[in-house]
């Protein structure tokens, strides 16, 4: 009995050994395959992080160009980058979900394990102490290797973690500029609008201004040129006179060396040296005239008596020599030519006199006008021209006309981009209907003619082709309700009051979502609401401000709407199977 037992004892202790190498084994490939599973998603993980800052560097590059681009052609071209980038968030936040979905199914997993580590321990009690003893440092070593690359995953996690959060941070950044961009441009473009027309006006005060120093310029050297031309002619006319003087002092003074007689007894005058060159000088040439007229007639007269008188001799020497000197400065023999020389002195003089009055009033006008001239350019220079009240008043006026045009412009301007806009949208809207229209056949051409709108062609396209979708959709609705209405002959139960609480009859309008296949989606759309703008469209009194036109970006926010809650669901449906699968480890991939 003894041997027996222990050979039962052996036998369970063999079979118990036998058992636990076979769990260890199947812990050990259970390791093996997570180890691999592991380091196959570190990879992925790696891959994807670089595939991930390879597209943040180039989603950098291209905001950074999209902030350099300028007009119209730019702002189109932002458009299609938002929404390359909104299609880039999309998927990155897929993916984020897909791992936080796998992060989560592999704690489970751990969890799991874990659990069955806990189970695999030796039980604490009496029986089968020894074999317990024999095995805890391998178990010990186990669980130690379990708990490092459990320490390891939840580092490698935490990284994870963090990478997500990092690269949320940057999506978030990015949709808060996606959504300020349009603002900042327009203001920038608002800025660079005022910039363009202060540079212009400023542009157009310094042209007056130009203008204005040129005038004073050329003005100024007008009266330079007429002062320099009347001062060469005063002293053209300051030298002939001072020539004239030393003429004249010359003469008088070859007079005074020849000597010039006393007078005589019958009463004739010495020559002065001035003559002629005073204001009595008209006086003097009568009184030399009248002197050598009567010196001739005396000579003449009484030549037969100039022997005998001495004094009469030397008086008739004396008119002989100023009748000599008389010759010598006018250069004439005769008496009549002498007096007509002198009479045309009297003259010339005369004339000079008159001629030095003219000229020095002539003089003081100029140099009073000089003075006005640098009176008004010292005003023009420092203080600017002054201008009139009328044309102030005028340019007030032009100013007030230039504002009110330049505001028409600007409403113009906002009303052709808005018509624009809308007509662009209306454009790509006829196109997109066009692309989910092409499966749809027709039974003419649908080929664009010559000289006709493109645009114009397709939407008449469009509009066959969904009148032949209704009729068709229509002839099946009326098959449908023929098909599933309820037989006349047919006795509702609970008579007329149960006719109430009777089922309603199935058609195609009954259908639900759950009904349809998942790419059918169904937009619902308000009829009143959608009349009602259409007659406001239409109505002339109403401003074109209140047309209210959903844009591109608008109908693709709601259709991603749509889809990311269509792929909420089915991550909700994949996430329970994997959790009943799993013990309930993924049931909340559905989040977020």
């Amino acid at each position: 009995m003894p041997a027996s037992q222990d050979r039962e004892k052996a036998m369970q202790l063999d079979e118990d050994l036998h058992d636990l190498k076979l769990r260890f084994e199947l812990l050990e490939g259970d390791r093996k395959a997570y180890y691999e599973t592991s380091q196959w998603a570190i990879r992925q993980n790696k891959e994807e992080m670089a595939h991930l800052r390879s597209q943040n560097k180039e989603l950098r590059d291209m905001i950074s160009k999209l902030k350099k681009a300028e007009g119209d052609a730019s702002t189109s071209r932002t458009m299609s980058d938002v929404e390359k980038l909104d299609q880039k968030v999309c998927e990155l936040r897929n993916k984020h979900d897909l791992m936080e979905a796998e992060v989560r199914a592999r704690e489970a997993k751990l969890k799991e394990l874990q659990d069955r580590v806990a189970h695999l321990q030796p039980p604490t009690g009496s029986a089968g102490s020894s074999g317990s003893r024999v095995l805890e440092p391998a178990h010990l070593k186990e669980i130690h290797a379990l708990e490092n690359r459990l320490d390891k995953a939840l580092i490698k996690y935490n990284e994870a973690q963090a990478v997500r959060k990092m690269y949320e941070a940057i999506v978030k950044k990015l949709q808060d500029e996606r959504l300020t961009f349009d603002s900042k441009l327009t203001k920038l473009e608002k800025l660079l609008q005022q910039k363009k027309q202060e540079a212009a006006e400023l542009e157009a005060m310094s042209r007056d201004a130009n203008h204005a120093k040129e005038v004073a310029k050329a003005d100024l050297l007008r009266f330079e040129l007429q002062l320099t031309e009347d001062r060469k002619q005063r002293e053209k006319d300051l030298h002939a006179r001072k020539e004239l003087v030393k003429q004249r002092l010359e003469m008088n003074e070859k007079m005074e060396k020849r000597g010039t007689p006393q007078t005589g007894k019958d009463g004739t005058a010495p020559l002065s040296p001035t003559a002629g060159s005073g204001p009595n000088a008209s006086q003097c040439d009568d009184s030399r005239t009248a002197g050598s007229s009567g010196a001739l007639d005396t000579s003449t007269g009484g030549a037969g008596g100039a022997g005998d008188d001495p004094s009469k001799a030397q008086h008739f020497a004396g008119v002989e020599e100023t009748l000599r000197v008389l010759r010598d400065a006018v250069g004439v023999l005769t008496v009549p030519e002498i007096s007509a020389k002198l009479v045309a002195q009297r003259d010339t003089n005369a004339h000079l006199v008159s001629l030095q009055a003219s000229t020095s009033a002539r003089l003081e006008e100029l140099r009073a006008r000089k003075q006005r001239v640098l009176q008004e350019y010292e005003e023009l220079k420092f203080t600017g021209r002054q201008k009139s009240s009328a044309g102030k008043g005028l340019e007030e006026e032009f100013k007030t006309r230039v504002e009110e045009a330049k505001k028409e412009v600007e409403e113009v301007r906002e009303k052709w981009e808005r018509v624009g806009r809308i007509v662009k949208e209306a454009r790509a809207g006829v196109g997109h209907l066009a692309e989910k229209l092409e499966g749809v056949q027709l039974d003419r051409p649908t080929e664009v003619p010559a000289g006709a709108d493109p645009h114009v062609h397709t939407l008449d396209v469009c509009i066959e082709k969904m009148d032949k979708l209704y009729h068709t959709v229509k002839g099946k609705e009326n098959l449908i309700e023929t098909t599933f209405s309820p037989s006349p002959a047919q006795p509702t139960p609970g008579g007329a009051a149960g006719g109430a609480s009777a089922e309603p009859t199935l058609n195609l309008l009954t259908v639900t979502q759950a009904g349809l296949p998942a790419h059918n989606t169904r937009v619902r759309m308000g009829r009143k609401e959608f009349e009602e703008e259409g007659g406001g469209e239409n109505d002339p009194d109403t401003p074109d401000a209140d047309i209210e036109v959903p844009d591109r970006e608008s109908i693709k926010r709601a259709s991603m709407q749509v889809v990311n809650a269509r792929k909420g669901k089915g991550g909700a449906g994949g996430g329970k199977k994997k959790g009943r699968r799993g013990k309930g480890g993924g049931g909340d991939d559905d989040d977020e």
